[in-house]
């Protein structure tokens, strides 16, 4: 990689990361005002397409605060958007700290969710450190995921799936009637 990729790669990772840092606070009453709904941890596992090629593994951290907040023995659908943090282990070749808003929605209260992200990841490897800019896709039914990322600058695309305590917009509910 050539002196010009390297100070391109440290430039895009750097304003990625501090649009992801700053931008909640941007408005101090916003801020105190925003308290996450629901927070969950996952674990997934996958293929990785592009460079390097293999298998792909991580653990990542979810927040959402919902558009509308519901009560919980509610059967209405939610919808939310928050950060997502996740550290992704591709073979042994390669760590990536991922840094994300997502933001989605449920067709039908804990049953079956679609999510999108974009934000910004820093790779750590043989090549030494690259920035990309992230986006992905994830269905999620129950507790479990299925998704699909790409890491743009630094061809990287992923497919597999995961198991996410407490889903993405909230915990399965279960409501005596």
């Amino acid at each position: 990689m050539g002196v010009w990729a390297r100070q391109r790669s440290v430039l895009v990772a750097g304003l990625t990361w501090g649009c992801i840092v700053l931008a909640p606070a941007t408005s101090r009453a916003q801020f105190r005002e925003w308290a996450p709904e629901a927070r969950g941890f996952g674990i997934f596992m996958g293929y990785n397409w592009g460079e390097p090629r293999g298998v792909e593994w991580g653990f990542e951290a979810v927040m959402s605060r919902p558009f509308q907040p519901q009560p919980r023995c509610s059967d209405e659908a939610r919808a939310g958007f928050g950060p997502v943090l996740r550290v992704t282990m591709v073979g042994g070749s390669r760590l990536a700290l991922t840094g994300a808003f997502h933001l989605g929605g449920e067709s039908e209260r804990s049953v079956l969710a679609f999510d999108g992200e974009l934000g910004g990841t820093l790779a750590f490897g043989k090549d030494g450190l690259r920035a990309g800019i992230h986006s992905g896709a994830l269905v999620e039914s129950v507790v479990f995921n299925f998704y699909g990322r790409q890491d743009w600058l630094m061809s990287s695309y992923s497919m597999g799936g995961g198991f996410r305590y407490l889903p993405t917009f909230g915990p399965l509910d279960q409501c005596a009637g």
